[in-house]
């Protein structure tokens, strides 16, 4: 993530691909690249089975430290 341009690139270990607003097809191998805000814009669904984990992220880069959190479904 460029914190600047709001652009990322990450890779996923676990992805399903979502029609019709529910979950079917497992993919393998997605990466995922855009622009935050772009990103933003374009949701027209939010679930309501998110579950937050318990524990915290951390991720660090010239000596900056951000914590972070994440959820998944129930």
């Amino acid at each position: 993530m460029d914190i600047t341009s709001g652009k990322f690139v990450f890779s996923t270990s676990e992805a399903y691909l979502i029609e019709n607003g529910k979950v079917t097809t497992p993919v393998k191998g997605a990466t995922l690249i855009g622009s935050g805000i772009e990103t933003m814009q374009q949701i027209s669904m939010v679930g309501n089975d998110l579950k937050l984990d318990n524990g915290v992220g951390v991720c660090a880069k010239r000596g900056k430290v951000c914590l972070w959190a994440w959820g998944s479904r129930r």
